[in-house]
């Protein structure tokens, strides 16, 4: 008998708190809705990027906004660049990765070295 409501409350308290937590997941446009009103901001984004994307608790409004946003949009694997005091654009994270690999190809080492042989292959040409 014991053994019966142990396993009942059990199932209880797993079903309501997979609702409670189902419950606290907001639309992402929403939430962003909600952040430009607070922080008096404007996003910038794709709504495709953000169609469908639910994100947990975003409401303490004593956070700094790119705090909030880092923690909000990292989960859902986006990323934000703020392009002035009141515009931010919303964009996936692999899109920075694509930059940052392209920037890290451009080393100064290299770029130097590059240019020295091009100097030199021309110096070379005009010799001849």
């Amino acid at each position: 008998m014991i053994k019966n409501r142990s396993i009942i409350s059990f199932i209880f308290l797993l079903f309501f708190g997979f609702s409670a937590f189902a419950q606290e997941m907001t639309d992402i446009k929403k939430a962003l809705r909600d952040i430009q009103d607070i922080y008096k901001v404007e996003f910038i984004y794709d709504d495709a990027l953000v169609a469908g994307l639910k994100l947990g608790p975003y409401t303490n409004w004593e956070e700094k906004l790119d705090v909030k946003l880092d923690r909000i949009l990292k989960p859902v694997k986006l990323t934000f660049s703020k392009i002035s005091n009141q515009h931010y654009v919303i964009k996936t994270s692999s899109q920075t990765e694509e930059k940052q690999d392209v920037n890290t190809n451009l080393t100064p080492s290299k770029t130097a070295s590059n240019v020295k042989a091009i100097k030199e292959k021309k110096s070379l040409r005009d010799h001849h």
